[in-house]
């Protein structure tokens, strides 16, 4: 009877079509809060009676089309359709105009709190600001802005994605008044851009609005505002390097193309990796001329297929004649030899600093400003470790990569100071390891001038923000330190015995002389000991607790871990080519574009954790695997047996056309998080 009631009797059904739209149903309930980024926080599920509202469903659906980013016709697909029919029967699917009616409404209604949440906040913001061009050769600048709200929880709002009519400066500069002016913005911490000449003249129109709009709206009118990407220069370090390339990469590199340039080769690989026993579960990958982390990727994917290689040069003549000169074409580089996998080995330790580098410098949903000491200790000490290595290909790559490392990074005076103090703030190591590090690279002699510059930039910060917010000079000195002043007793008709007791008297002077020694928070911060080192020690939420503590030193911090050291996610900071949005963003109208992009941003913003992007670097530095290919295998061959033809096989991605072997890498990456 059961049975019958819910599949196949028409009359209930008919019912369940047209049941009161109140009806309650008990449902796994999940609340997400708005403006918290912890998932702890963030998110909590319970059992609760839900009662289906068409209105919230409009919403929820436009919200799943902007986030999974799927086209509007979405809506109008026959499997789509079918499954709300099932699955919601009362609720009736809108067209793909009403839905894109709603996803703009949903656009303006997201603004316009966030721009009523800006202007009553007043928070100072950090921004970054990036450009693109689609394929059809519009140009499109992206502002961004990075703040810490009053949780202490670092968020990112990217505040507008428009079209500009050139890369000029004042253009630029332009576009980021109009978007401050727009969202009611007047206080600006940096400004995050690349090394484009047209971005200093930019920064330097904008620093002369704000001056101009507030007395505060440049902090010590624009000292620090310019702030450069920290990934793009490492960039242009590597890319120096990588001028040298040697032989062995390219020979690699076309050992990788013959492996997948035909399914009949990529099967002859797979043979030769089973018939080596080798354990790996990766393959290897060819690498992108213009994003040198795939040129590493490469080398270490292949590196753990050598033997396999090995075989097919000495069994398999399809792959010797690969390598031998062709009538037509200029004999390739290759096979690799003993010394090019050696050589292999060195390109990849040496690239691997860079490349983790450049992943935690892109970071947006962690703080990332006081990374940049620690990296650039790192990238300084190996190169200079490296300029002398034994080996020459090496010696003359890192020489290459140090002159570009001593033209962005040589001084004190080409870095901005914020991205040192930052690491001042941090409770781990404050100003001590600052200048051990600077006695290490300059000397004992430069380091005290050196870290001396540090801190009184700290404490210039510290005086500004306390004049700021307490009204005071925040000066704070520690006083001559000559005698005690014999307090007057100037109500000599007191009958209180007590105005003549000295030793109430002598308190109140100890007192005053602690307040005045202890008066400036950032002697007394450099004074505690540094806090140990824990693997989940989270800075912000150090600064949260002990703000009550360092009340104007905490409004310092906020503001300088909120710097965004970078304006380009991971997946762009290796490339040396320009940001190209792709065919789908292309084809939308530069309005709906920003719509998409911004309202997108905005609802990730509601339930995003900073465990997320630990994700999405793992996913990028993981291999395919040789399992989840084999169940594709598996899959496609039951499909097949029963009659069903998808067409080329995923296994056989390379001898597809670019589009095919796009969607296929898409299947892989849905089903496994890896390509």
């Amino acid at each position: 009877m059961n049975k019958h009631i819910r599949k196949q009797c028409k009359q209930y059904r008919a019912k369940l079509a047209s049941a009161d739209p109140k009806q309650t149903c008990l449902v796994k309930q999940t609340s997400i809060s708005t403006f918290t980024t912890s998932s702890k926080e963030g998110c909590s599920s319970s059992l609760g009676l839900g009662v289906f509202n068409k209105d919230d469903t409009r919403k929820s659906l436009a919200e799943m089309l902007i986030v999974d980013e799927l086209p509007f016709r979405f809506v109008e697909k026959r499997g789509f359709r079918n499954f709300c029919r099932v699955g919601m029967p009362r609720f009736d699917v809108p067209s793909r105009r009403t839905i894109v009616r709603d996803i703009l409404q949903m656009y303006v209604d997201m603004k316009t709190s966030l721009i009523k949440q800006f202007r009553e906040s007043k928070v100072r913001v950090c921004l970054t600001t990036d450009t693109w061009t689609s394929i059809q050769n519009i140009n499109y600048m992206v502002v961004t802005a990075h703040f810490v709200d009053e949780k202490w929880q670092l968020q990112k709002r990217i505040l507008s994605f428009t079209q500009i009519s050139d890369h000029k400066g004042e253009t630029i500069g332009k576009c980021i008044e109009k978007v401050l002016l727009d969202w009611g913005i007047e206080r600006v911490f940096t400004i995050t851009v690349d090394n484009a000449t047209a971005n200093a003249m930019a920064i330097l129109y904008v620093k002369r609005k704000l001056n101009s709009w507030h007395a505060d709206g440049a902090i010590l009118d624009g000292k620090y505002l310019h702030l450069r990407c920290c990934a793009h220069i490492v960039n242009l370090i590597v890319n120096d390097g990588l001028k040298e390339i040697h032989d062995s990469v390219v020979a690699i590199r076309n050992a990788v193309k013959f492996v997948k340039s035909s399914p009949s080769r990529f099967a002859l690989f797979k043979k030769s990796v089973k018939r080596e026993k080798i354990q790996h579960k990766g393959l290897v990958v060819l690498d992108v001329p213009t994003r040198w982390n795939s040129t590493y990727l490469m080398l270490a994917s292949s590196l753990k297929f050598v033997k396999a290689f090995d075989w097919l040069d000495d069994d398999d003549v399809s792959y010797q004649s690969y390598f031998k000169e062709d009538g037509n074409e200029p004999k390739r580089i290759g096979p690799p030899r003993f010394e090019d996998w050696e050589n292999a080995k060195v390109f990849v330790q040496f690239l691997k600093t860079f490349y983790d580098v450049t992943l935690q410098f892109s970071g947006s949903l962690s703080v990332t400003s006081n990374l940049y000491f620690h990296k650039w200790s790192t990238i300084n000490n190996q190169l200079k470790s490296m300029s002398g290595d034994a080996n020459h290909l090496v010696s003359q790559m890192a020489s290459s990569m140090m002159i570009k490392f001593e033209k962005y990074w040589g001084s004190l005076d080409k870095t901005n100071k914020l991205l040192i103090v930052a690491v001042v703030l941090d409770p781990r190591y404050k100003l001590q390891y600052v200048s051990y590090c600077f006695s290490v690279f300059y000397g004992a002699t430069s380091r005290e001038l050196m870290t001396s510059n540090i801190k009184n930039a700290l404490v210039e910060l510290y005086e500004y923000y306390s004049a700021l917010y307490s009204g005071g000079d925040g000066s704070g000195g520690g006083g001559d330190g000559g005698g005690i002043e014999v307090p007057s007793f100037c109500n000599l008709q007191s009958d209180d015995s007590s105005v003549f007791d000295l030793s109430i008297a002598f308190s109140e002077i100890v007192e005053n002389e602690d307040n005045i020694m202890y008066k400036n928070e950032v002697e007394r911060y450099l004074l505690e000991p540094v806090e140990r080192k824990r693997s989940n020690f989270d800075v912000l939420n150090w600064w949260s607790v002990c703000s009550a503590h360092y009340p104007i030193l905490a409004l310092v911090a906020k503001d300088v871990f909120a710097m965004p050291i970078s304006t380009v996610a991971s997946e762009s900071a290796f490339s040396s080519g320009g940001r190209v949005l792709d065919s789908f963003w292309s084809s939308l109208t530069p309005k709906m574009a920003e719509c998409l992009i911004c309202t997108q941003n905005w609802l990730q913003a509601k339930y995003r954790t900073s465990q997320l992007e630990e994700e999405i670097m793992q996913a990028q530095s993981d291999d395919s695997s040789l399992e989840n290919l084999q169940f594709i295998e598996d899959a496609e061959t039951g499909l097949l047996c029963n009659g069903l033809n998808f067409g080329a096989r995923a296994v056989d991605c390379c001898a597809m056309d670019s589009t095919a072997a796009d969607c296929c890498e898409l299947f892989v990456y849905e089903l496994f998080g890896t390509v």
